[in-house]
C-alpha cells in the first residue's frame, strides 16, 4: 500500500516557527521527510516511505495520546535537501530523511 502523504511544513516556515513559538513549547516531535516527488506524488525517499505506516501507527497516536505536538518538516526534493547551504543542514543540522526529533526544554 502506498503512503498517504501528509501535510508538510516548509523548511523556512518551520526554522522561524522553531525560533519564535516551538521553543517555547515544553516538548514536541519534529518528523523530517523526503519531499513529494511531483511525478509520483509519493515522497522521494524510499526509507521516508517505508517509515510512513511505522509513524501513522506508532509515533503520532502516542504523541496524541500524551498531548505532545507533532510537526512533519519537508525537506524538499532530493537536490535541495543534499545541498550543504540547505536551510535545515545548516540551521537544524538534518543530514539524513527521515528523521525523527524529539524535542525537550531542559531548565539550567
Amino acid at each position: 500500500m502506498e503512503p498517504k502523504p501528509k501535510s508538510l511544513v516548509e523548511p523556512e516556515e518551520f526554522v522561524k516557527s522553531f525560533k519564535n513559538e516551538y521553543s517555547k513549547l515544553e516538548n514536541f516531535v519534529a518528523m523530517y521527510y523526503s519531499g513529494l516527488d511531483p511525478t509520483t506524488g509519493t515522497y522521494w525517499c524510499s526509507d521516508t516511505r517505508d517509515a510512513d505506516p511505522f509513524v501513522d501507527k506508532y509515533i503520532i497516536p502516542k504523541c496524541q495520546e500524551l498531548n505532545i505536538k507533532f510537526i512533519v518538516v519537508n525537506c524538499q526534493d532530493r537536490t535541495t535537501f543534499y545541498d550543504p547551504e540547505f536551510i535545515l543542514r545548516k540551521e537544524m543540522n538534518v543530514v539524513e530523511v527521515p528523521t525523527i526529533i524529539y524535542y525537550k526544554k531542559v531548565y539550567l
